[in-house]
């Protein structure tokens, strides 16, 4: 504070400091008679007050909540009062923006430089001549970020205002004149639009190994859940507070062959993983797109909650299931041993069909942090297949998906009961709903709009019963 208030007396200013609660109308008020009667009357205001006492909600004493919301609004209210009758020109408020998009454990801070905005709103229609404005600043490298703080934002890709950077922008909107009562202000984005996001994924043999038993004519193929998996991984790290409760509209633009499977995992061929918000309030919606140097390969739209809807009962299986014929695996299912989810096939018929399917755990699947269960997901497609091909007599493959709901995140534990349903099978294209149904009965996740393709030039053998 000396080494400041001496840099200004330097520059010719004169300087006062002084230290009182700034929620206290009346000592307020006599720090700034005194600062008054020494300076001059007051021609701008900054409010800057602020402090931090992050918790969710449900952890938040009602204390802390009031400290954070009254430093911010009776603080202003207070400072208002005491400049009543000053000539101001200028008023800036240090809001947040928080107050725009929330922030995990901030409730308190986000409501109190709302209010500031509204504040702002208001004073600058009462206040035509003056300039009045709510800065809503983004994380800066200093003050209230702390190291800790700023590692986490960097590990979101969300950059920091720098000090120099900040204090330029805070005197260019504070001496800009009429404006805009609220801006946003953030270090540059790249060009991008708020809330997008993009993550670097590698998929090859020494990260991945079981996509090896993912292949077509010798070369792995990434599997639609696998992608479904790394947007739901991508958009939790954008709000760890929420839980993915459904994968929606998912589109197979172009597979996915991995070429170059075999490079060390620093050449594999690099995909870009984007997200981009296109909502938030009670949970977050982030539109998703895997991409490579071709362009777009997946889209999906992701839907986070702040709970997970309990699993519905489970539906009961469909009629005339009968015995499929030949080994399950080999024809129409060409996966290798760690993607041979299916433990045992209880029938198949023209209405659908049911089995028992184990998860990522079961089959040795490396890592953690799974979001989803991506194996269990890939053995509702694969009875989606075999059901396909009872249908219309070909070997399929999986084209699109309407919709993954998450009743259970994360990995199973021991063996799932999976239950087809069949909608429709003609020309060559299928559509049915897979439930996976866990030992209490009820729905662990489940895929609706599945879409099933025939490969042209296949031709399963009739495996009608005889």
């Amino acid at each position: 504070v000396r080494a400041t208030i001496a840099a200004l007396e330097a520059g010719g200013a004169r300087a006062r400091y002084a230290s009182v609660d700034v929620r206290d109308p009346e000592a307020l008020g006599a720090v700034l008679a005194d600062a008054r009667d020494a300076l001059g009357p007051f021609d701008t205001l900054v409010h800057g007050a602020g402090v931090l006492a992050d918790k969710r909600i449900a952890d938040k004493p009602t204390e802390d909540f009031e400290r954070v919301l009254t430093t911010k609004v009776d603080g202003l209210r207070a400072l208002l009062e005491g400049t009543r009758d000053d000539p101001l020109r200028a008023l800036v408020l240090f809001s947040s923006v928080a107050a725009r998009w929330g922030n995990p454990g901030q409730s308190d801070y986000a409501m109190a430089n709302a209010v500031l905005d509204a504040v702002a709103r208001s004073e600058a229609a009462a206040r035509p001549d003056a300039r009045v404005c709510a800065l809503a600043w983004g994380p800066w490298e200093g003050g209230m970020v702390t190291p800790a703080l700023a590692r986490h934002f960097a590990a979101q890709g969300v950059p920091l205002i720098g000090l120099a950077e900040g204090a330029e922008a805070f005197v260019r909107e504070a001496r800009a004149g009429a404006g805009a009562p609220e801006v946003v202000l953030g270090a540059p984005l790249s060009g991008r639009p708020e809330g997008d996001r993009r993550f670097e994924a590698r998929f090859c043999r020494a990260t991945h190994p079981h996509l090896a038993d993912h292949a077509v004519k010798d070369v792995p193929v990434l599997p639609v859940v696998t992608v479904l998996d790394l947007f739901a991984r991508a958009a939790r790290a954008l709000r760890p507070d929420l839980s993915v409760a459904r994968c929606r509209e998912v589109q197979v633009l172009r597979g996915v062959p991995l070429e170059g499977f075999d490079e060390p995992p620093g050449r594999a061929p690099s995909f870009e993983v984007a997200l981009r918000l296109l909502s938030n309030g009670r949970g977050a919606t982030y539109a998703a797109e895997l991409r490579d140097e071709l362009g777009a390969r997946y889209r999906a739209q992701i839907d986070l909650r702040p709970e997970l809807p309990a699993g519905p009962a489970a539906p009961d299986a469909p009629a005339g299931l009968t015995e499929r014929a030949g080994p399950l695996y080999g024809g129409c299912l060409f996966h290798g041993e760690r993607f041979r989810v299916i433990r045992a096939l209880d029938g198949v018929g023209d209405a659908g069909a049911a089995g028992t399917l184990v998860g990522t755990a079961a089959v040795g699947w490396p890592g953690d942090g799974w979001v989803l269960d991506p194996a269990l997901l890939d053995g509702g497609l694969q009875l989606a297949v075999l059901w396909t091909e009872r249908r219309l007599d070909g070997h399929a493959l999986p084209t699109g998906l309407g919709a993954v709901h998450v009743y259970r995140p994360g990995p199973v534990e021991g063996e799932v009961r999976a239950v087809v349903h069949g909608r429709e099978a003609a020309a060559g294209r299928a559509i049915c709903d897979v439930s996976f149904v866990g030992s209490d009965g009820r729905l662990v996740a489940a895929l609706h709009g599945v879409e099933t393709h025939v490969r042209p030039g296949t031709t399963a053998p009739d495996l009608r019963p005889r």
